[in-house]
Protein backbone atom coordinates (compact mmCIF):
# COMPACT_ATOMS: atom_id res chain seq x y z
CA UNK A 1 0.00 0.00 0.00
CA UNK A 2 1.03 3.67 -0.59
CA UNK A 3 -1.51 5.96 1.35
CA UNK A 4 -2.40 4.11 4.75
CA UNK A 5 -5.37 6.10 7.26
CA UNK A 6 -6.14 5.75 10.46
CA UNK A 7 -9.38 5.46 9.96
CA UNK A 8 -12.48 5.99 12.00
CA UNK A 9 -15.38 4.50 9.80
CA UNK A 10 -14.13 1.11 9.15
CA UNK A 11 -14.71 -1.73 11.47
CA UNK A 12 -12.63 -1.39 14.84
CA UNK A 13 -12.43 2.14 14.04
CA UNK A 14 -13.83 4.82 16.84
CA UNK A 15 -15.01 8.55 16.85
CA UNK A 16 -14.98 10.25 20.63
CA UNK A 17 -18.51 9.84 22.43
CA UNK A 18 -17.95 13.29 23.96
CA UNK A 19 -18.77 14.75 20.09
CA UNK A 20 -21.79 15.94 19.92
CA UNK A 21 -24.95 15.66 17.24
CA UNK A 22 -23.37 18.68 15.39
CA UNK A 23 -19.34 17.43 15.39
CA UNK A 24 -21.03 13.87 14.60
CA UNK A 25 -22.96 15.08 11.53
CA UNK A 26 -19.85 17.30 9.84
CA UNK A 27 -17.89 14.16 9.97
CA UNK A 28 -20.55 11.83 8.16
CA UNK A 29 -21.83 14.48 5.93
CA UNK A 30 -18.25 15.77 5.01
CA UNK A 31 -17.26 12.23 4.50
CA UNK A 32 -20.26 11.44 2.40
CA UNK A 33 -19.76 14.32 0.18
CA UNK A 34 -16.03 13.39 -0.28
CA UNK A 35 -17.09 10.02 -1.60
CA UNK A 36 -20.20 10.86 -3.43
CA UNK A 37 -19.64 14.35 -5.05
CA UNK A 38 -15.99 14.48 -5.26
CA UNK A 39 -16.17 10.72 -6.55
CA UNK A 40 -13.50 9.20 -3.47
CA UNK A 41 -15.68 5.82 -3.61
CA UNK A 42 -14.40 2.55 -1.50
CA UNK A 43 -12.61 4.75 1.24
CA UNK A 44 -14.68 5.54 4.45
CA UNK A 45 -12.62 8.29 6.27
CA UNK A 46 -11.61 10.71 3.60
CA UNK A 47 -10.64 13.36 6.24
CA UNK A 48 -8.97 11.59 8.77
CA UNK A 49 -5.57 13.45 8.73
CA UNK A 50 -3.57 10.00 10.36
CA UNK A 51 -1.93 9.14 7.12
CA UNK A 52 1.50 7.76 5.94
CA UNK A 53 1.93 8.06 2.49
CA UNK A 54 4.67 6.70 0.08
CA UNK A 55 7.10 9.88 -1.43
CA UNK A 56 6.85 8.48 -4.34
CA UNK A 57 3.23 9.18 -4.90
CA UNK A 58 3.57 12.65 -3.50
CA UNK A 59 6.42 13.45 -6.27
CA UNK A 60 4.00 12.80 -8.69
CA UNK A 61 1.23 15.79 -7.27
CA UNK A 62 2.32 19.48 -8.10
CA UNK A 63 1.13 19.90 -4.13
CA UNK A 64 2.38 24.01 -5.32
CA UNK A 65 -0.95 23.65 -7.23
CA UNK A 66 -3.12 22.51 -4.33
CA UNK A 67 -4.67 26.21 -2.85
CA UNK A 68 -7.16 24.81 -0.70
CA UNK A 69 -6.60 23.87 3.50
CA UNK A 70 -7.90 22.24 6.04
CA UNK A 71 -10.09 19.33 5.00
CA UNK A 72 -10.34 20.48 1.74
CA UNK A 73 -6.83 19.77 1.71
CA UNK A 74 -7.05 16.52 2.73
CA UNK A 75 -9.51 15.44 0.08
CA UNK A 76 -7.89 17.44 -2.78
CA UNK A 77 -4.72 15.38 -1.96
CA UNK A 78 -6.31 11.42 -1.43
CA UNK A 79 -8.00 12.49 -4.91
CA UNK A 80 -4.38 13.25 -6.28
CA UNK A 81 -2.86 10.20 -4.76
CA UNK A 82 -5.38 8.03 -5.99
CA UNK A 83 -5.27 9.65 -9.61
CA UNK A 84 -1.62 9.04 -9.73
CA UNK A 85 -2.15 5.01 -9.16
CA UNK A 86 -2.05 5.20 -5.00
CA UNK A 87 -3.08 2.04 -3.12
CA UNK A 88 -5.22 3.12 -0.14
CA UNK A 89 -5.35 0.80 2.94
CA UNK A 90 -7.72 2.14 5.60
CA UNK A 91 -6.51 0.88 9.15
CA UNK A 92 -8.89 1.13 12.10
CA UNK A 93 -7.93 3.80 14.55
CA UNK A 94 -10.31 5.16 17.76
CA UNK A 95 -9.92 8.73 17.97
CA UNK A 96 -8.91 10.59 20.85
CA UNK A 97 -10.60 14.06 21.12
CA UNK A 98 -8.59 16.91 21.64
CA UNK A 99 -7.49 17.79 25.20
CA UNK A 100 -6.72 22.01 25.06
CA UNK A 101 -8.56 24.09 22.62
CA UNK A 102 -11.75 24.18 20.54
CA UNK A 103 -12.61 22.79 17.08
CA UNK A 104 -12.43 26.19 14.52
CA UNK A 105 -14.88 24.51 11.91
CA UNK A 106 -16.46 27.14 10.77
CA UNK A 107 -19.91 27.53 8.56
CA UNK A 108 -17.64 29.16 5.88
CA UNK A 109 -15.08 26.19 6.13
CA UNK A 110 -18.17 23.69 5.86
CA UNK A 111 -19.90 25.83 2.59
CA UNK A 112 -15.81 25.68 1.29
CA UNK A 113 -15.47 21.93 1.87
CA UNK A 114 -18.78 21.33 -0.08
CA UNK A 115 -17.64 23.98 -3.08
CA UNK A 116 -14.42 22.16 -3.05
CA UNK A 117 -15.64 18.93 -3.77
CA UNK A 118 -17.73 20.02 -6.36
CA UNK A 119 -14.70 21.84 -8.21
CA UNK A 120 -12.95 18.15 -7.91
CA UNK A 121 -15.79 16.53 -9.14
CA UNK A 122 -15.91 19.33 -12.38
CA UNK A 123 -12.51 19.25 -12.66
CA UNK A 124 -12.50 16.83 -15.71
CA UNK A 125 -15.04 18.60 -18.37
CA UNK A 126 -13.97 16.52 -21.33
CA UNK A 127 -15.00 13.55 -19.28
CA UNK A 128 -18.11 15.65 -18.35
CA UNK A 129 -18.76 16.38 -21.97
CA UNK A 130 -18.44 12.95 -23.09
CA UNK A 131 -21.08 11.78 -20.38
CA UNK A 132 -23.36 14.16 -21.24
CA UNK A 133 -23.33 13.33 -24.87
CA UNK A 134 -23.85 9.51 -23.86
CA UNK A 135 -26.52 11.22 -21.61
CA UNK A 136 -28.54 12.24 -24.06
CA UNK A 137 -28.62 9.14 -26.47
CA UNK A 138 -29.76 7.28 -23.66
CA UNK A 139 -32.65 9.14 -23.32
CA UNK A 140 -33.37 9.12 -26.74
CA UNK A 141 -32.67 5.16 -26.94
CA UNK A 142 -35.40 5.22 -23.51
CA UNK A 143 -37.77 6.96 -25.15
CA UNK A 144 -37.71 5.68 -28.58
CA UNK A 145 -38.27 2.35 -26.87
CA UNK A 146 -40.78 3.15 -24.82
CA UNK A 147 -42.66 4.30 -27.60
CA UNK A 148 -41.89 1.34 -29.32
CA UNK A 149 -43.05 -0.64 -26.77
CA UNK A 150 -46.62 1.40 -26.54
CA UNK A 151 -46.96 1.32 -30.04
CA UNK A 152 -47.39 -3.21 -29.58
CA UNK A 153 -50.17 -2.07 -26.95
CA UNK A 154 -47.49 -3.20 -24.19
CA UNK A 155 -48.34 -2.16 -20.48
CA UNK A 156 -46.39 1.02 -19.89
CA UNK A 157 -45.82 -0.67 -16.18
CA UNK A 158 -43.96 -3.25 -18.45
CA UNK A 159 -42.58 -1.19 -21.11
CA UNK A 160 -41.11 1.46 -18.78
CA UNK A 161 -38.39 -1.10 -16.87
CA UNK A 162 -37.85 -2.79 -20.53
CA UNK A 163 -37.02 0.91 -22.00
CA UNK A 164 -34.92 1.70 -18.99
CA UNK A 165 -32.75 -1.70 -19.38
CA UNK A 166 -32.65 -1.07 -23.14
CA UNK A 167 -30.81 2.47 -22.34
CA UNK A 168 -28.91 1.69 -19.19
CA UNK A 169 -26.76 -1.18 -21.53
CA UNK A 170 -26.73 1.46 -24.06
CA UNK A 171 -25.32 3.43 -21.59
CA UNK A 172 -23.12 1.52 -19.56
CA UNK A 173 -21.69 0.28 -23.04
CA UNK A 174 -20.48 3.55 -24.48
CA UNK A 175 -19.41 4.59 -21.13
CA UNK A 176 -17.15 1.81 -20.55
CA UNK A 177 -15.43 1.75 -24.36
CA UNK A 178 -15.61 6.12 -24.42
CA UNK A 179 -16.30 8.33 -21.33
CA UNK A 180 -15.19 6.08 -18.49
CA UNK A 181 -12.31 3.78 -20.71
CA UNK A 182 -11.02 2.04 -17.04
CA UNK A 183 -14.10 1.12 -15.52
CA UNK A 184 -14.80 -1.70 -18.03
CA UNK A 185 -17.08 -4.71 -16.41
CA UNK A 186 -20.01 -6.33 -16.27
CA UNK A 187 -22.63 -4.64 -18.39
CA UNK A 188 -25.07 -4.26 -15.48
CA UNK A 189 -23.71 -2.46 -12.48
CA UNK A 190 -24.84 -2.18 -8.99
CA UNK A 191 -25.41 1.58 -10.50
CA UNK A 192 -27.42 0.32 -13.19
CA UNK A 193 -29.42 -1.70 -10.74
CA UNK A 194 -30.05 1.63 -8.97
CA UNK A 195 -30.99 3.59 -11.83
CA UNK A 196 -33.28 0.77 -12.84
CA UNK A 197 -35.39 0.90 -10.04
CA UNK A 198 -35.12 4.60 -9.26
CA UNK A 199 -36.41 5.36 -13.12
CA UNK A 200 -39.16 2.38 -12.37
CA UNK A 201 -40.01 3.59 -8.96
CA UNK A 202 -40.71 6.79 -9.80
CA UNK A 203 -42.93 5.82 -12.79
CA UNK A 204 -45.46 3.84 -10.96
CA UNK A 205 -45.58 6.47 -7.95
CA UNK A 206 -46.19 9.37 -10.81
CA UNK A 207 -48.38 7.26 -12.94
CA UNK A 208 -50.96 6.15 -9.79
CA UNK A 209 -50.74 9.72 -8.34
CA UNK A 210 -50.89 11.89 -11.79
CA UNK A 211 -52.97 9.46 -14.38
CA UNK A 212 -53.72 12.60 -16.67
CA UNK A 213 -50.44 13.03 -16.90
CA UNK A 214 -49.04 11.22 -20.82
CA UNK A 215 -47.09 8.47 -19.72
CA UNK A 216 -43.84 9.60 -22.00
CA UNK A 217 -44.08 12.76 -19.80
CA UNK A 218 -43.46 10.52 -16.64
CA UNK A 219 -41.47 8.28 -18.67
CA UNK A 220 -38.85 11.72 -19.20
CA UNK A 221 -39.00 12.64 -15.12
CA UNK A 222 -37.96 9.29 -14.19
CA UNK A 223 -34.55 9.77 -16.30
CA UNK A 224 -33.39 13.21 -14.26
CA UNK A 225 -32.63 11.21 -10.93
CA UNK A 226 -31.17 8.14 -13.02
CA UNK A 227 -28.95 10.01 -14.82
CA UNK A 228 -27.92 11.71 -11.18
CA UNK A 229 -27.53 8.17 -9.78
CA UNK A 230 -25.01 6.69 -12.42
CA UNK A 231 -23.15 9.89 -12.48
CA UNK A 232 -22.35 10.32 -9.15
CA UNK A 233 -21.37 6.27 -8.58
CA UNK A 234 -18.37 6.59 -11.06
CA UNK A 235 -14.57 7.04 -9.05
CA UNK A 236 -13.30 10.01 -10.43
CA UNK A 237 -9.55 9.23 -9.96
CA UNK A 238 -10.42 6.86 -12.39
CA UNK A 239 -11.28 9.10 -15.08
CA UNK A 240 -8.00 11.68 -15.55
CA UNK A 241 -4.71 12.45 -14.01
CA UNK A 242 -5.28 16.39 -13.13
CA UNK A 243 -3.41 18.66 -10.85
CA UNK A 244 -0.07 16.24 -11.75
CA UNK A 245 -0.04 16.99 -15.71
Amino acid sequence: YTFVIGSRYVPGGQIPKEWNLWRKMNSVVGNMCARSIAGIANVKDCTAGYRAIDCSILRKIALDRIKNQGYGFQVTLLFEALAHGAKVREIPVKFIDRKRGDSKLSIKDILGFIINAWNIRLQGNDTLMKYLVVGLSGIFINLFLFEIFASINLSKFIASPLAVVGATIWNSLLNDYWTFIERRGPILKKSSIEVILASTGIFIIFSLLFPQISPLYIQVIGIIPACIINYLSVPQWRQRRSLGD
